[in-house]
């Protein structure tokens, strides 16, 4: 039974896909989250930034539906972000443990460029 568990519980980890991975400075980028926690020690909502070797950009956040998922779109020229660049896109989730309730971030990165 455990060998059945472990399969489902690893599938249903937090993750993002990002489209296009690589996109030009006014156009969009969509960002799309599936098994993200939906319980009541984690907030319901996903923050975005990109992190590069010299900066950090606040992007916004998005509200986690009952199903884990969520989609967040956004455009580079929107956030005064530079190109051409390589960064890190971070989605990051606030919760806390179940059992103390010290802070447990939920947190999963991806990397994107921006073309000028």
């Amino acid at each position: 039974l455990l060998v059945l568990a472990s399969p489902a519980a690893a599938s249903a980890a937090p993750r993002i896909t990002v489209d296009p991975r690589v996109v030009d400075a006014d156009q969009e980028q969509t960002v799309t989250g599936r098994g993200w926690p939906v319980i009541e020690f984690c907030s319901r909502s996903v923050r975005f930034r990109l992190v590069s070797d010299q900066n950090l950009v606040t992007l916004g956040r998005v509200r986690v539906r009952d199903s884990g998922r969520f989609t967040f779109r956004w455009r580079p020229d929107d956030e005064g972000v530079g190109a051409p660049s390589s960064w890190t896109l971070v989605a990051r989730m606030m919760c806390e443990s179940g059992d103390d309730g010290s802070p447990n971030r939920v947190r999963v990165t991806k990397r994107v460029r921006i073309r000028a």
